[in-house]
């Protein structure tokens, strides 16, 4: 795969498409987008099979666009992040499929709130290889903050409106819940390599 991506890159750059100097930029955003492409393949492959396309659909609906803004744990591969992915996609879908009635609120009333209340303090944790300037933090915080308000008022509608498809709205309470897990254990692994959170911030000089 990364001679593939590599001849890409190369053959851009002779003509004259993409810069040379840039030539690691645009390598590193190759392999996300085919690692991303893989990984959603995967999972609508083994959700068809499985029956669950809509919940699995819900719940990355629900995550994807939290990771991108409030940002979170990274995983130190990209293979093994798009893998967690996966089974993190599996599990949250498994667990809205057996969960009983009595979860359903505890969920809504409980789990959703925290999760708002978390994502609104932590938001956002920059990766180690992506810091943020003091305008993209300040962007970002409220771009997360509208996004999980918005997520949170749609969870509410499905499940009033469609009461009777528990999965769907699990499966996107599961992604928030997940979302906002994934900012606490990124601020605890920071905290534990030494509480230095100086890589959060890329300052203009």
């Amino acid at each position: 795969m990364d001679k593939l991506l590599g001849w890409i890159t190369n053959y851009l750059i002779r003509e004259s498409i993409i810069k040379k100097e840039d030539e690691e930029i645009y390598a590193y955003s190759f392999r996300v987008v085919f690692l991303m492409a893989v990984t959603i393949a995967i999972i609508i492959a083994l959700s068809l099979y499985l029956n669950c396309l809509l919940e699995s659909l819900a719940f990355l609906a629900f995550l994807a666009p939290l990771r991108t803004y409030a940002g979170g744990y990274h995983a130190d591969s990209q293979w093994l992040c798009f893998i967690l992915y996966i089974v993190l996609n599996f599990s949250a879908v498994a667990l809205s499929s057996i969960i009983p009635n009595e979860g359903y609120m505890l969920l809504m009333l409980v789990a959703l709130p925290l999760s708002v209340l978390i994502i609104f303090f932590l938001a956002p944790v920059a990766a180690q290889n992506k810091p943020l300037d003091e305008d993209e933090i300040k962007n970002y915080k409220k771009i997360s903050i509208y996004v999980v308000l918005v997520e949170s008022l749609l969870i509410v509608a499905v499940f009033s409106l469609f009461g009777s498809m528990p999965g769907i709205y699990l499966s996107g309470t599961l992604g928030v819940l997940v979302a906002a897990i994934s900012l606490v254990a990124e601020k605890i692994r920071i905290n534990l390599e030494g509480g230095d959170l100086s890589y959060e911030i890329k300052r203009e000089v």
